[in-house]
């Protein structure tokens, strides 16, 4: 995004704010949830960005790996080479769902990092909301 885009959002952002009446501090908190919820959209689509892509890659591989073996069956001539394709047949598979539940698992990781990062800002936020308020109220009779 470039600085002028940013720069428009921020000032149509405040204007909407301005027009609802939130005063400076309810603003920044808006604008800082805003950014928060921003961050969190960004990593999630990178994450789901990546994984489609490597996921991609992966039946990719794998369906060169299961047509190479396929076609060592048109190749065969003893049971020998017969049982050698079946295995490597086999071989392609299992390692290609292996690789692919590898990889879920790892995508998994990505999204709840996401998540745990949001919900640790947004705990942060709420604390030093708290605190700032903690500080500015009136002591008690």
């Amino acid at each position: 995004m470039t600085k002028d885009k940013a720069g428009g959002e921020a000032e149509a952002r405040s204007g909407i704010l301005a027009w609802w009446g939130a005063d400076g501090v309810m603003r920044e908190a808006l604008h800082a949830h805003v950014e928060r919820l921003r961050a969190f959209s960004t990593g999630l689509q990178t994450a789901y960005g990546d994984g489609c892509r490597e996921q991609l890659e992966l039946v990719s591989t794998t369906n060169l790996r299961l047509v190479d073996s396929a076609q060592a069956f048109t190749r065969c001539r003893k049971p020998e080479d017969f049982m050698s394709a079946g295995a490597d047949f086999a071989t392609a598979m299992l390692e290609g769902a292996s690789a692919q539940s590898r990889h879920l698992f790892e995508f998994g990781g990505k999204v709840r990092d996401c998540c745990s990062d949001m919900a640790r800002d947004a705990a942060g936020s709420v604390r030093g909301q708290m605190e700032g308020d903690a500080t500015h109220a009136p002591p008690r009779p």
